[in-house]
């Protein structure tokens, strides 16, 4: 994809694949969310984790 871009004139400044979830799981429980919410902050701060996907719906519709 991002070679097709280039060959349109359209300088990528990065490309990256990110996985979607097939399965969205709902967190409609207020402590349930706020539980998710920092076990993934947390994980998005240490140091060795490169990056933090979620399937988790939390109302919106989208995965975080």
């Amino acid at each position: 994809m991002h070679r097709a871009i280039e060959a349109a004139g359209i300088k990528c400044a990065s490309a990256e694949v990110n996985p979607l979830p097939q399965v969205l799981v709902p967190v409609r429980e207020p402590a349930a969310a706020e539980t998710v919410t920092g076990l993934i902050e947390a994980l998005e701060e240490h140091d060795d984790v490169k990056g933090v996907y979620s399937n988790a719906d939390f109302g919106g519709g989208e995965a975080t």
